[in-house]
């Protein structure tokens, strides 16, 4: 049995929690002027006034809040994160110098997967004989905030290091199970070296910080029924748009409502590219069907999957991340609709992907009563004008 040593790597920023305490002080007193110069020149809108005084009051606390250190504010958005599978290692994935060779891997260790020493279909295990210090070494992606590497060393007493940007951010010794994880920029490379015994390597996860956005990006387009495309931002309800029954079945049929209002919420989304070219922009949480029919995770996904798509099924051939503004989706009386060609589910993990016509009911329920109420009100004010409809049939 291997333990799980999760070791974070915590890096400073240039902005003290100082500085920052200091700078909402301010920004609290200068919302405490403009309150009180609003209410001595008696200006009629208060409901300035009040958000501004809130505003300020919002400041304060926050200021006063301010004793989290940086390293536990890094650890708390940490566990708030979304990440997904860059790299696989072992029989699953990069097992040999080949597959290092042809995904763009430099290295210099010479021995890979010796049946000499502790042996897992899980990992990649690697040294280099005679002059040890045999490493990996890839550049990492762009988009991501932080990697997340699952790394070890099989003999006991002996060490791996792991570098991310030229720095050692963490070391296995005598543990075949360590996960660290560790900031990095555009242009870092990740390098796994055996300074001694025999490494091994699991995976290597890119992981955003993650705002609260979840769903679709609002330039993800969706096919309505006139043959015409449209943002999921733009949608109206009613519109009817290409979905899919879970089944295999293509149709058009009515939105029934569309949970996020117009927004700029920032979420970090991964992006999904099918061998046809074919992409979409989702959040690690939300759910897309495998073409089993399995439901899972957009962060569950790993290069290799087949997914659905108006033209059929299709081979995931890349993933990546970025930050963007605007979350939106789209419900619809079928289980799952089509966004930028790939069939997704319109539901994240907020919601419950065993019983999903829980949440269609419901929405059918509250879209029902909306329109019932649009209707009395065109009816009882026809009624008033003297046009003499009746509306105790519709209130019954």
């Amino acid at each position: 049995m291997v333990s799980l040593n999760v070791q974070l790597i915590k890096l400073s920023h240039p902005t003290s929690a100082e500085q920052f305490h200091r700078f909402l002080q301010l920004t609290f007193l200068f919302f405490c002027l403009v309150y009180f110069f609003f209410v001595r020149t008696k200006k009629k809108n208060m409901k300035i006034t009040h958000l501004l005084f809130h505003l300020g009051m919002l400041s304060s606390v926050r200021a006063s809040s301010v004793g989290e250190t940086t390293n536990e504010a890094q650890e708390r958005r940490r566990l708030t994160s979304t990440c997904y599978r860059w790299k696989t290692f072992g029989s699953a994935g990069i097992n040999t110098p080949a597959d290092l060779d042809s995904d763009g891997w430099t290295y210099t260790a010479n021995r890979f997967n010796n049946n000499g020493f502790e042996r897992s279909d899980d990992w990649l295990q690697f040294f280099r004989s005679g002059s040890r210090k045999g490493y990996i070494e890839k550049e990492l992606p762009e988009g991501g905030d932080f990697v997340r590497v699952r790394y070890g060393n099989v003999l006991g007493g002996r060490s791996t290091q792991l570098q991310v940007g030229g720095s050692l951010v963490g070391t296995a010794t005598d543990d075949a199970d360590v996960t660290t994880d560790a900031d990095y920029m555009t242009n870092d490379y990740v390098k796994v070296t055996e300074m001694s015994g025999v490494a091994n390597i699991w995976s290597i996860d890119i992981c955003n910080y993650s705002p609260p956005g979840s769903c679709f990006h609002g330039d993800g387009t969706v096919l309505l029924e006139s043959g015409t495309s449209k943002r999921l931002s733009e949608l109206s309800l009613g519109e009817r748009i290409k979905t899919n029954d879970g089944r295999g079945g293509f149709s058009f049929n009515p939105v029934l409502t569309l949970p996020h209002a117009n927004n700029t919420e920032p979420a970090a989304f991964i992006t999904l590219t099918t061998e046809t070219g074919k992409k979409v922009d989702m959040t690690s949480d939300h759910f897309i069907p495998k073409c089993n029919q399995e439901q899972v995770t957009v962060g569950a996904l790993v290069v290799g999957d087949c997914l659905l798509t108006v033209d059929g099924k299709e081979t995931l051939i890349e993933i990546s991340s970025t930050a963007k503004y605007g979350v939106f989706t789209a419900i619809t009386q079928d289980k799952f609709i089509v966004v930028d060609g790939i069939v997704a589910s319109p539901f994240s993990k907020d919601s419950d992907p065993a019983k999903p016509e829980l949440d269609y009911e419901k929405y059918r329920v509250e879209l029902g009563r909306m329109n019932k109420r649009k209707l009395l009100k065109r009816l009882r004010g026809r009624a008033q004008r003297g046009a003499g409809v009746g509306v105790a049939a519709v209130e019954e």
